[in-house]
């Protein structure tokens, strides 16, 4: 109920008829949305999306997770970044409700009270959030940075065993990539969480330095499908310019005979030292699992002897500052 007070109430049956206005007929592949990437490896990219890739994508995320009208979403993303187009347009595919918390100017200490009072059902947000639990949820879904088995943990000691954790890996340019779905029972070894198999629709491919496909070892994502973007805004010529296809992510993994993917790093976060490549990200999760640890990040530094060495920051439970 809203109070006459403090809101304007109007009454679409007093209101004069508007007159119809004649609206362009688009054609699936025209520009619907202009998104940009974060800019993590360079100046951020203008990712255009036609209205069939946004349709395309809001469908297979209510396919998913089986979302209908009975189900309420929440958005705590922007309404310009990818995953948020995903929940706009998948609350209104399905007709189920979405509502928006603004973690910037309310913070997370709301955030539990609000999941309860809401009724979330649907719950989606970065691995950082997700450390508040409540009995509602039938779905979490994880995205935006790499799972750990920590969060894991932390799920199964707080939800109930019908809710399911959803591990989703996707970029602007390509949407879902891949999606691991774990229950209490979904078994974690050595402590590496999938990113889970492609959804349908992606094509995933791994390529080594030289571009060879790199079966068996670790390689370079590149991404192929029909929920891909329509390339790269260019601002000086006002055009679009298409991807190279298949996508290449940047992303390093690989890839087991049962489908699932694996992240292990960035391309440009390869180090070498002493004529070997090392993978920063190996670093970061073999210490995350030293007990005691709840996060870490590996960094080159030079040695005063023009060689580099590798330095590990972490941060101990019950602290919140690096050591």
């Amino acid at each position: 109920t809203l109070a006459a007070e403090q809101h304007t109430v109007l009454c679409l049956d007093e209101m004069e008829a508007s007159p119809p206005q004649w609206m362009p007929t688009l054609a699936p592949a025209a520009p619907a949305c202009l998104l940009y990437t974060s800019g993590t490896t360079g100046i951020p990219k203008g990712v255009v999306l036609s209205h069939s890739a946004i349709l395309a994508r809001a469908a297979r995320y209510a396919a998913d997770y089986g979302i209908n009208q009975a189900d309420r979403l929440s958005l705590l993303q922007s309404f310009a970044v990818s995953a948020g187009i995903r929940e706009i347009y998948g609350a209104l595919l399905t007709g189920a409700t979405l509502t928006f918390y603004d973690v910037r100017t309310r913070g997370l200490g709301e955030l539990a009270q609000w999941l309860n009072h809401a009724g979330i059902t649907v719950f989606y947000a970065v691995p950082t959030i997700f450390r508040l639990f409540l009995e509602t949820l039938r779905v979490v879904r994880l995205g935006g940075e790499p799972v750990r088995e920590y969060e894991v943990s932390g799920f199964r000691r707080h939800f109930k065993r019908s809710c399911v954790l959803a591990n989703g890996y996707a970029a602007t340019e390509t949407d879902t990539i891949c999606q691991m779905l774990i229950d209490h029972d979904t078994r974690i070894v050595a402590g590496r969480v999938p990113a889970g198999a492609p959804v349908p629709g992606v094509e995933v491919t791994l390529r080594d330095e030289r571009g060879d496909p790199a079966t068996g070892a670790v390689g370079e994502i590149r991404v192929a499908g029909m929920m891909l973007a329509s390339g790269y805004w260019d601002a000086g010529s006002g055009q679009v310019q298409p991807f190279d296809l298949p996508i290449a992510t940047g992303d390093l993994g690989y890839q087991l005979d049962d489908g699932r993917v694996f992240l292990v790093g960035r391309r440009d976060l390869i180090v070498n030292v002493h004529g070997y490549r090392i993978h920063l990200g190996e670093i970061e999760r073999a210490v995350s699992r030293v007990p005691g640890v709840v996060e870490a990040v590996a960094a080159p530094r030079p040695t005063a002897q023009g060689d580099t060495t590798i330095a590990v920051y972490y941060v101990a439970e019950g602290e919140s500052e690096p050591d």
